[in-house]
């Protein structure tokens, strides 16, 4: 329906029934030139106002406008008035000009629906301006002239613009609305406001289908997600603006380069201290920070517009105060005087001390009231009594900065090999030194190997042996975490604002009574807390490893289908451990005079197999079959002694001679103990046209763990049987596909058990005491036994350059063994039994790419995907749960084996909850106001530390001699638990902490508690604390290693007439964290195995390792 003047828009369904324009302007009103004409048509369909201009150009020579040559109104009511009018009536605008798409987002100010909108539909619009009665102030907000773009009119032309107005629900709505229109184009910015140097990335989205989209001339391609991203970045400051094109479609996008923030505020403090401060004639304003026009060069000081110098002029104080906080000023002499006359201008003609009244004029006058005032007096005082109230200087010490070090590892190693055809010899030798993080940490490693081949009997015997002798030494090795003998335990829980250096230089003192040096700490050395420095240097040890490997193999070409192997392996090391723990340390650890252990543990496993192999092709079938047996011996002999808190005759005397022997010591010893594997094996191939192979498997093991069962005689069988198929070999595949294949697996995997547990036996102990076995000889134990189904494919396209590995596995794992408490009249306290059924179900991608092959260039790419998801489907029916990690209830977790659950679950306490899943609190006592827990005894899943997926992307670049490699690594999903967080909360020296007690209050799921001690302390901190409060999530991606090598010229190298080759690298490992969610890192835990799997416990700091590799090949 055609209109005429439109002088309202209301729509139909607003309660209120606003009018979205103003009376004392007109809508749509053209302003142009002389040489122009204007005609302006409205209809209204319903709600929508559809408003079509045609300007006419009547003039007789070419006439070129700018963006403001031509103007059309729309007068918005965004007039401020009182506040009642102002949430039901009135309304804030956003208005974007940006070529043809250009639109209006009007919300109602006090947020309730229908607003309005409007969006050109035809023509361009490139600029608006604001006509305003500057008499009135910043209460009139004035009218809106939307300019068209410019262009150049010839004489007869025309410009055509069009918009339709509508209403709209609010902001989502008003932008799936602008999907309507045949002429828009999205386009959001990750940032719209940068620093030099930083990037932002712009996302276009046309809603419609483009051909080419462009942005500053540059052709852009669309990404996966369907839109179209450019990646914004420049060092130098300014408003830069981006030209965008879909077809034909333009549109806009501005961004800001400006300086940083602190910059920005050094010079704005500057110019309000030397321009914006008056110093004139009239009393009441000195002092006063004022309005400063810009163009006029003076400050304006009229008595009816600005003698408040209050409200928001405060916060040109509130800069200039937290600037001089920061440091940021250059003369800050005269910035700190500046700000103290503004001080006593404010006291003097703003604050009435004794009411508390905070005017809005100068002279204390108060006829123009705003509710403002308080919020920025109070902001202004406060900052200015941060900058001059009594402060203690306090020194910032780096107590963990100077407790760690930068370890240093240096690998030195030489390789020699020669021979010819029939015999070859290999000779190396490595030399490995280091220090850790930790002082007093050290290694030293040799590494000798020599291996010898020889091919006989014109190549029908193949002889191979080798040697390799590794000798080892590391002295003081820290612990990887946990509150025993962790020097991080007394660093991390040392009070703030105090320095360690003291207690470093004096970590022992001189006792008279005992006559000895003895522990110095600044509180009592409990059960794990002590000085970091006497764990250090009085908590001793030496490591000492030496092991030796022999390996020798004949393979004899008997006939050219059949070939036999025998192979034998020895494997021996002999390990060395002396600990000292000086009199003195927590008596957790030690007895009164100290502690000593010293272990001997020695192992030799030897391997031997023998085959039978035979491969042969009859017709289109291929046979390949192996027959063998082999036998996996070891034999332990260990020895450790500890004096535990049995302690030490003499204070300090650190030999076996000087133990006290009594049952508090421990002596464990194994004399030969032997355990054996025997094993005949059968495994065979059967290939038809080198399309479709069949693998079968046959084994049966004899193991000397199942002795006194039947399994001793007959041992435990175990097949598999597999599939894969080569389509290319059987359909003509397209020239893209280099090589395809379909693969299928069954297996059954068995496995001993541990030793004595078909019949467990008694020790003697330190003291000659027998300590008794506490279960009962298990004589039907079973084996473990692994069902796996696999299946998978592998593709490979573009002669090889692009692959695709997909695999799919599900294990299930049954007849594992279980302590369960013994039935009613038997005389041993636990029994063994087999039972559960725990699986293990996920995919393995690998995507492989060689997007550059060039002769001088090559660029490869690999990425690795893989998810596991693991369930308890079934335990014994005795048994509901199965603890498998900590058990007392001083610590404040479990790890647990429920059915339906997981591996890798975490029990402990949360938070009591209502059935809104609200928090509850105490009402009265000691907790009152504290949130109650619930899970003593550690009973409520509170996470589980697998991830959901873990992604590997690697990249390998190669520019002639250059090679470039960096890895990236994503962990997704999957929850850690951080007691190094609670004990610190406990003590009160975390950065939580720290907060809440500025704050007053600590904040909890939407809800403040002013109990900051009782809260940490009662509540959620320490071992015994709630598990749920120190859960995070282990998201993280890190940019794991970053390598770039060079390989000198050989024609260079070789003029040195010693050089073959010559190779320089550098490699970096855990450089950063790209991404991640924990406060610590979740990698950090204290066992990546199923016990203890998630927990993080004072743990060392994860290392970033530099360093660079030289090879000189001679």
């Amino acid at each position: 329906m055609r209109v005429g003047n439109v002088k309202e828009i209301v729509f139909s369904k607003d309660p209120k029934q606003m009018n979205w324009l103003r009376e004392d302007f007109p809508y749509a009103e053209v302003k142009c030139p002389p040489e122009f004409s204007a005609e302006v048509q409205n209809e209204k369909n319903g709600d929508v106002l559809t408003t079509k201009i045609v300007v006419s150009y009547n003039g007789a020579h070419p006439y070129f406008t700018n963006a403001g040559s031509i103007g059309v109104s729309f007068p918005l009511q965004d007039r401020y008035t009182d506040s009642v009018t102002c949430r039901d009536y009135r309304c804030h605008a956003h208005v974007f000009c940006g070529e043809n798409t250009s639109y209006i987002m009007a919300l109602r100010m006090g947020g309730a629906a229908p607003h309005m909108g409007m969006v050109l539909t035809k023509g361009s619009l490139s600029a608006y301006s604001v006509e305003r009665d500057l008499k009135l102030q910043s209460n009139d907000r004035g009218c809106f002239w939307l300019h068209p773009s410019a262009q150049e009119f010839a004489p007869g032309d025309t410009m055509k613009l069009e918009w339709k107005v509508f209403p709209h629900q609010g902001r989502e709505d008003f932008r799936e609305k602008l999907r309507a229109f045949s002429q828009v184009i999205l386009v959001d910015a990750e940032q719209y406001v940068i620093y030099p140097g930083e990037t932002s990335k712009v996302t276009i989205e046309p809603v419609f289908q483009a051909e080419n989209v462009t942005v500053n001339g540059t052709s852009l391609e669309k990404t996966e997600n369907g839109v179209y991203e450019y990646l914004f970045e420049n060092e130098k400051t300014g408003e830069y603006v981006l030209s965008i094109c879909a077809d034909e479609v333009k549109t806009t996008c501005r961004l800001l380069v400006q300086e940083r923030p602190e910059t920005l505020a050094a010079k704005r403090c500057a110019f309000i201290v030397d321009h914006q401060q008056y110093h004139g004639k009239i009393k009441e304003l000195q002092g006063a920070y004022l309005p400063y026009d810009n163009e006029e060069k003076i400050l304006v000081c009229t008595p009816e517009n600005d003698f408040n110098a209050g409200r928001e002029r405060t916060g040109m104080g509130v800069l200039i105060a937290r600037a001089l906080q920061q440091n940021l000023l250059k003369d800050r002499e005269k910035a700190e005087q500046s700000l103290r006359e503004y001080h006593a201008f404010y006291l003097r003609e703003l604050v009435n001390a004794a009411t508390g009244l905070v005017c809005n004029c100068s002279g204390k006058d108060n006829s123009y009231f705003r509710l403002y005032n308080y919020p920025w007096a109070v902001t202004f005082f406060l900052e200015c009594w941060k900058l001059w109230g009594e402060k203690e200087n306090l020194t910032v010490y780096d107590n963990l900065g100077d407790f760690f070090r930068t370890g240093l590892t240096s690998i030195t190693s030489v390789s020699v090999n020669s021979g010819n055809d029939k015999l070859q010899t290999y000779f190396s030798y490595a030399n490995t030194t280091g220090r850790g993080i930790l002082n007093e940490n050290k290694l030293s490693k040799h590494n000798i190997n020599l291996r010898e081949t020889a091919v006989l009997f014109n190549s029908r015997l193949k002889l191979d042996g080798n040697v390799n002798v590794m000798k080892q030494t590391v002295k003081n090795k820290p612990v990887s975490g946990g509150f025993y003998m962790n020097p991080l335990v007394g660093l991390y829980r040392f009070p703030r604002g105090e320095d360690l250096a003291y207690y470093k230089d004096n970590y022992e003192r001189y006792d008279q009574d005992r006559k000895l040096n003895t522990q110095n700490w600044h509180t009592f050395t409990e059960d794990f807390e002590q000085n970091p420095y006497w764990i250090q240097n009085r908590i001793q040890s030496k490591d000492a490893r030496i092991r030796l490997l022999l390996s020798l193999s004949a393979n004899l070409k008997v006939t050219d289908w059949l070939t036999l192997q025998a192979r034998g392996n020895l494997d021996y090391s002999a390990d060395k451990l002396r600990q000292k723990f000086y009199a003195s340390t927590a008596t957790a650890l030690c007895g009164m005079n100290g502690r000593y252990i010293e272990m001997d543990y020695q192992e030799t496993q030897m391997y031997g197999d023998v085959m039978a192999m035979v491969k042969k092709q009859l017709n289109d079938f291929i046979l390949d079959v192996a027959i063998g047996g082999s036998i996996n011996d070891r034999i332990t002999n260990s020895t450790r002694i500890d004096s535990k808190n049995a302690s030490l005759k003499y204070a300090n005397v650190f030999n076996l001679a000087n133990i006290v022997m009594s049952s508090s010591a421990s002596i464990d010893q194994k004399i030969d103990a032997h355990y054996q594997l025997q094993s005949v094996f059968a495994t065979a191939q059967i290939g038809y046209k080198e399309g479709v192979f069949l693998d079968l498997t046959a084994r049966n093991d004899w193991s000397s763990t199942l002795a006194y069962t039947k399994y001793e005689k007959k041992g435990f069988f175990y097949p598999s049987v597999g599939v894969s198929f080569l389509p290319d070999k059987w359909v003509k595949m397209p020239e893209w596909v280099s090589f395809s294949k379909l693969r299928g697996a069954y297996s059954i995997v068995g496995n001993g058990v541990p030793p004595f547990i078909t019949y467990p036996v008694s020790y003697v102990t330190a003291g000659g005491e027998i300590l008794a076995s506490d279960a009962a000889p298990f004589a039907e134990m079973k084996p473990e036994m692994t069902h796996s189904v696999e299946l998978g494919i592998e593709w490979k396209f573009l002669q090889h350059r692009l692959g695709l590995n997909l695999t799919y596995y599900r294990t299930d794992t049954y007849e594992q063994f279980f302590k369960l408490p013994a039935l009613a009249g038997d005389k041993y306290a636990y029994r063994y039994v087999n039972a559960g059924d725990i699986r293990n179900q996920g995919w393995e991608i690998t995507l492989d790419a060689t997007p550059v092959l060039t002769p001088d260039f090559t660029w490869k790419t690999s990425l690795n995907f893989s998810a596991n998801k693991n369930k308890i489907v079934e335990l014994h029916e005795e048994l509901k749960e199965f603890v498998y990690g900590p058990t007392s209830f001083s610590s404040s977790y479990a790890m647990k084996l429920v059915k339906g659950g997981s591996i890798g679950d975490i029990y402990g306490k949360a938070f009591i909850r209502d059935e809104e899943g609200h928090i509850v609190y105490g009402t009265d006592g000691d907790y009152k106001g504290l949130p109650l827990v619930e899970g003593d005894g550690n009973t409520v899943k509170v996470g589980n530390a697998n991830p959901v997926f873990m992604l590997g992307w690697n990249h390998s670049f190669s520019y002639k001699g250059f090679s470039l490699y960096f890895l990236l690594d994503w962990r997704y999903g999957g929850e850690v638990l951080s007691q190094t967080q609670a004990e610190m909360d406990l003590y009160g020296v975390s950065k939580a902490t720290a907060q809440a007690r500025d704050k007053g209050y600590v904040s909890l799921e939407g809800r403040q508690i002013s109990d900051v001690k009782g809260f940490y302390k009662n509540v959620v901190g320490g071992r015994a604390g709630v598990t749920e409060y120190y859960m995070y999530d282990a998201t993280n991606l890190r940019l794991r290693e970053v390598s770039l090598s060079y390989s000198f010229p050989r024609k260079w190298v070789q003029k040195t007439n010693c050089l073959k080759d010559l190779q320089l690298s550098f490699v970096a490992r855990n450089l950063c964290f790209l991404y991640k969610k924990a406060p610590f890192d979740p990698d950090l835990v204290l066992s990546t195995g199923n016990d203890n799997q998630g927990i993080e416990v004072f743990g060392m700091p994860t290392t970033r390792s530099l360093g660079f590799t030289l090879t000189c090949e001679f």
